[in-house]
């Protein structure tokens, strides 16, 4: 259900790339970070960057909408359940912290403004980050937010925003207009699914989340090591039984070794010899 989500949201990014004339180059899962699409060509403005942000979670409001409908039509927990995880990814996304949709929106806004106060305003965004991730006690908040600071760098670095056009006009009062209602929507949504699922007693506190969506991650590497030990076990407890069998069997063994050995592995002396 999360690649589901995550490929979604990148869904959006890329119809908003096209509708601006960008073009996409491609789009990829990364692991323990989440996805990412890139646009083919620069953004000409900070309207274009804000607008492609805003859209990934905004039109994940689609399916979202529809599950949650679903899940109060026919009562169903399963729909609920989507709805949440929709709701909570694309949520999250929009608060303002880089390298997240809402911190990238933030930032389109404040660079029209003021250019240093805006690489300002990320680098607390990307230490709250990681306050939040020592909080949850959850390794993949805080590899997210190291990817903030590293695009931070690589960004100040090659002083990418140099040649784009700030934002005028109507532009501004209406990005921050839709992020306002998408955030809204996402709140009620995950507020409703979360009463109706019954979710309170499941999911716990910000840490118990965090560890649950770890665990989910590395269940799977724990039940591949578990797999492998049982097998190796398996393995060695068998070693013993070939080793008399094979002995038995040989041409070089003496009738006395043969006939300890077909005894010891006669199923009617339970393996013990006389």
């Amino acid at each position: 259900m999360l690649i589901l989500v995550i490929i979604v949201h990148e869904m959006g990014h890329a119809v908003a790339m096209l509708v601006t004339g960008r073009g996409v180059r491609f789009i990829t899962l990364i692991p323990f970070v989440g996805g990412m699409a890139s646009p083919k060509f620069p953004y000409e403005d900070e309207w274009q960057r804000g607008f492609v942000a805003l859209m990934g979670p905004s039109l994940s409001l689609i399916p979202t909408l529809g599950l949650l409908w679903l899940a109060f039509s026919i009562d169903s927990a399963l729909a609920a359940r989507a709805a949440f995880m929709f709701a909570i990814v694309n949520g999250a996304n929009l608060l303002p912290l880089v390298p997240l949709d809402g911190g990238i929106i933030l930032d389109a806004l404040v660079r029209s403004v003021h250019a240093r106060l805006s690489q300002t305003i990320g680098w607390i965004g990307v230490g709250i980050g990681l306050a939040l991730a020592l909080y949850a006690q959850s390794v993949l908040i805080g590899i997210v937010f190291v990817f903030g600071g590293l695009q931070l760098t690589l960004q100040a670095s090659l002083d990418t925003h140099a040649r784009r056009k700030g934002l005028h006009g109507y532009q501004a009062p209406a990005l921050i207009a839709a992020l306002t209602l998408t955030i809204f929507a996402y709140w009620t949504i995950i507020v409703q699914t979360y009463r109706s699922a019954g979710f309170r007693a499941e999911l716990g506190g910000p840490q118990t989340f965090a560890h649950q969506t770890d665990r989910a991650i590395a269940g799977s590497r724990d039940r591949a090591r578990g797999a492998t030990r049982q097998s190796l076990i398996a393995s060695i407890g068998m070693a013993p039984q070939v080793g008399r069998r094979y002995l038995a069997l040989s041409p070089l063994a003496t009738p006395r070794t043969s006939e300890l050995n077909r005894t010891s592995l006669s199923p009617t002396n339970n393996g013990i010899t006389h």
